[in-house]
């Protein structure tokens, strides 16, 4: 797997003979559908398959993985034209293998949010351990739901996938007796909805100390193990918290959207990443996938910015040393990660002894994706009882 970058006079077709991958999967792998020449610099991801199968009248995806002693979620994963679903059609070109993944199993949690189509989920679901579906506020003292979650657990239960209830919490109440009240309604939220753990957004302390947040952390810890349920928080590379003492059955995000303040990969972001390895070891930690671009004034979806260059045929411009890419498109310049930027991030999560990835559903580019079950195998998690750490082990004792 490498990435090529789009020279004047080339298209989807004379990358398609050079690679000797058929012209539909180069698409589908690169999220550019029915787009036949993408704009000069465009970044577009090569793995060429070392099988693949064209579909016949009367074939059924089930039936093509048993053919090939692979399973269906497998061929999900490594075929972004299934879109995550499981139907086929006569004359699709299938990757039914590529070569073996290079850094093991993979844990990966995915946001949604309020507004994001069930098919945009099913679409990504193949790459999922985890659906974080952000639901729930802390609203005073009351949690509210902030939209309809019915669908989307059935639909991730169908799938065999967990699913975490994401509670916004601005602040945490400052008696005891609240605090306790906020905890039991969070749990019984939780376990009424069908969810298999919650994420915490972490508050602004305030006035709290950062020992009366791990306290509270504690607390909510030992509440969600009784009830079997897991627990996920958030903690930025800057925070102070004595965050080995909640570590276990905890997941931190590493959460960067201000592209434009690394200098360079190697000096700004590896180094961060490194140094968040180093000083929550022990807990099993997380990064994020590129989600956002930046254009002076706000961010904005990458996959938004994606489908602007390939539609305007904007021009790309590329900063090796920083591993970013700069669109240019009717008087606005966006700033975004390029793939190499995100193929390095994930070297990193195994090279550093992180976990795994979160990403934005609403957000991510499907390369990215793409990229991410090229190296890794995505982990579905078993079905455990008892109490459960992130990766979904059993906890000893």
């Amino acid at each position: 797997m490498h990435i090529h970058r789009i020279k004047e006079n080339e298209d989807i077709y004379t990358l398609s003979r050079e690679y000797e991958i058929a012209p539909s999967i180069l698409m589908d792998n690169n999220g550019v559908y029915g787009v036949k020449r993408p704009p000069v610099g465009a970044e577009m991801l090569i793995a060429t398959p070392t099988r693949t199968y064209n579909v016949r009248r009367g074939d059924t995806l089930s039936a093509i993985a048993r053919r090939f002693g692979v399973s269906e979620e497998y061929l999900k994963q490594i075929n972004p034209s299934l879109q995550g679903r499981g139907e086929v059609y006569p004359s699709q070109i299938l990757a039914i293998k590529y070569q073996d993944r290079v850094f093991g199993t993979c844990v990966s949690v995915g946001y949604l949010y309020q507004g994001c189509s069930l098919d945009k989920l099913i679409c990504v679901m193949p790459y999922l351990s985890y659906v974080t579906v952000c639901a729930a506020r802390l609203v005073g003292e009351k949690i509210d739901m902030l939209f309809p979650d019915k669908k989307i657990i059935e639909l991730a239960r169908k799938e065999k996938k967990r699913t975490l209830l994401r509670i916004y919490a601005p602040t945490i109440p400052d008696s005891s007796s609240k605090k306790e009240e906020l905890i039991k309604s969070a749990i019984m939220l939780a376990i009424a909805h069908g969810y298999d753990g919650i994420t915490l957004s972490p508050p602004e302390l305030g006035s709290k100390g950062q020992d009366e947040y791990c306290a509270f952390i504690s607390s909510l810890k030992g509440a969600c193990c009784e009830n079997k349920l897991m627990l996920f928080t958030e903690a930025d590379i800057d925070s102070e918290p004595e965050y080995s003492r909640i570590a276990d059955h905890t997941a931190l995000t590493y959460d960067k959207l201000h592209l434009e303040e690394i200098p360079t990969f190697l000096e700004g972001e590896y180094t961060k990443m490194q140094t968040y390895a180093d000083n929550f070891e022990g807990i099993r930690a997380f990064i994020e996938l590129p989600s956002f671009a930046f254009d002076g004034k706000k961010y904005i979806p990458c996959e938004e910015v994606a489908r602007k260059a390939v539609k305007r045929g904007s021009r790309l411009l590329e900063d090796r040393e920083r591993k970013i890419m700069r669109c240019q498109t009717r008087g606005e310049e966006y700033i975004t990660c390029s793939l190499e930027n995100t193929k390095a991030k994930l070297e990193a999560v195994s090279e550093l002894g992180l976990m795994g990835v979160w990403f934005d559903i609403m957000r991510v580019d499907i390369r990215e994706l793409f990229m991410l079950s090229q190296m890794f195998a995505i982990a579905n998690l078993p079905n455990v009882e008892n109490k459960l750490r992130c990766d979904g082990t059993k906890v000893e004792g």
